[in-house]
């Protein structure tokens, strides 16, 4: 029982810092793929008309 009331607290303590850093790769990643699709609609037509 003892145990369980120290490693609660620690668990928690350890969530919240890991939820902040998927955060921030998350948001890292949506912008590089963003920043991607913009450059590839801004690519001129190579294929062109026949």
């Amino acid at each position: 029982m003892p145990l369980l009331i120290v490693t609660a607290p620690v668990r928690n303590l350890i969530k919240v810092p890991a939820a902040v850093l998927r955060s921030r790769v998350a948001k890292d990643a949506e912008v590089l793929a963003l920043r991607h699709e913009n450059a590839v609609l801004r690519r001129p037509d190579r294929l062109g008309p026949p």
